[in-house]
């Protein structure tokens, strides 16, 4: 249900939507397999970019999540640590390119 993929129009799951996400980032990780011979390259991409995705980006986006959905009041200190997290997840992102660009400069550059 992340960025709206998966569900339809009516709130179901529609699985062959899930199904060509699933298809596309693995045509995507076998052309990388294919073509990349240096092992180091994804190794420090890989754990550029996943591990600020484990770190800084879904925590953040599964507290909105758990915020947004609980049946409690949405209450100002609760909004204000959404913005918050949604400000970690932001440097997150931007940390995770930093990392992803060079590891890539390393090794093309």
């Amino acid at each position: 249900e992340l960025f709206g993929i998966g569900t339809s129009r009516h709130g179901e799951t529609s699985v062959w939507e899930v199904r060509l996400v699933s298809v596309v980032v693995l045509a995507i990780v076998t052309a990388l397999a294919i073509f990349v011979n240096d092992l180091t390259f994804v190794l420090s991409f890989g754990g550029a970019t996943l591990s600020s995705c484990i770190i800084y980006i879904f925590p953040p986006i599964m507290f909105r999540a758990l915020v947004l959905n609980c049946t409690c009041m949405l209450t100002m200190v609760k909004s204000i640590e959404i913005k918050f997290a949604m400000g970690m997840m932001y440097l997150g992102i931007i940390l995770g390119t930093c990392g992803a660009t060079i590891s890539i400069i390393q090794t093309f550059g």
